[in-house]
């Protein structure tokens, strides 16, 4: 997104989502991923992809969007959220990108993903060559 100039919107989530971060260069991104948060406890993928999307839907420049969904956690992802989600990907026209660190997806959950990566801290598997730069620096 800031190579093509686009502002990337950050949203931290745990049980619950952040307000969005509306970051518009890279040392600006580096400075909020490296800050210390306490957004809740647990995992909830549901409210952090719903406010994604919901910035998506609000915001008319983010109309080639792309989400990004880090996690170092396993969520459960209700069946019928998941299709209502695909549903709005595909009419909102946002691609939807996993990263997972520490283990791999659920398989229930790779449907929502357009590409994904995890990694173990020995090997990435993923679509987008980037995504692997990504997934090793999280875990060096």
């Amino acid at each position: 997104a800031l190579a093509q100039h686009r502002k990337l919107a950050l949203i931290l989530f745990a049980d619950r989502a952040s307000q969005p971060q509306f970051i518009d260069s890279a040392g600006a991104l580096v400075a909020a991923m490296t800050q210390r948060y306490r957004i809740g406890d647990g995992t909830n993928f549901q409210v952090a992809l719903d406010a994604a999307a919901a910035v998506i839907a609000d915001e008319q420049v983010y109309h080639k969007a792309d989400i990004v969904l880090i996690s170092d956690g396993m969520a459960r992802v209700e069946q019928d959220w998941q299709a209502a989600h695909i549903q709005r990907k595909l009419k909102l026209g946002f691609r939807q990108i996993g990263l997972c660190i520490s283990r791999e997806w659920l398989k229930e959950q790779l449907p929502m993903f357009d590409a994904v990566s995890y990694c173990d801290g020995r090997y990435n598997v993923s679509k987008l060559q980037w995504l692997d730069k990504v997934a090793t620096a999280l875990v060096s």
